[in-house]
């Protein structure tokens, strides 16, 4: 099927949530943010259990949201020696700044592109002349 402006819109309505479509998560890695959102901080063990994946998983799925800015962990000491990672969801505030600067500059790019179609094609190409 050919992908035209009226379907990725479509593809865009389709995305289970904004963050799916923008940071290009996975349907389980926004499950992970939206449950730290609700939950707080958890282990990753405890981000497996709930979602009833293994704690590799979980582990992947908490790095790929780390790297997209949408999660960070905070170690935690344990008495007896050693030490373990609490995760946690980032600010929906912040996230939305971030959304919002990503819209203004993809309006801006696209922006750009409108005013350089067609780009490397001369003026008086043939193909450029006006219908009659």
């Amino acid at each position: 099927m050919a992908k035209t402006p009226i379907s990725i819109m479509a593809h865009l309505e389709h995305c289970e949530d904004l963050l799916q479509c923008v940071y290009n998560l996975t349907p389980c890695e926004v499950q992970v943010y939206r449950l730290l959102l609700k939950e707080g901080g958890l282990t990753a063990i405890q981000v497996g259990e709930r979602l009833g994946r293994s704690s590799n998983s979980a582990y992947r799925f908490l790095r790929s949201l780390q790297s997209s800015k949408l999660v960070y962990k905070q170690q935690r000491n344990r008495k007896e020696g050693g030490y373990y990672y609490l995760y946690y969801s980032e600010d929906p505030e912040e996230v939305r700044v971030r959304l919002n600067q990503f819209k203004e500059e993809w309006n801006v790019r696209i922006e750009e592109l409108i005013l350089e179609f067609p780009r490397d094609i001369p003026d008086d190409a043939p193909g450029m002349t006006q219908r009659a």
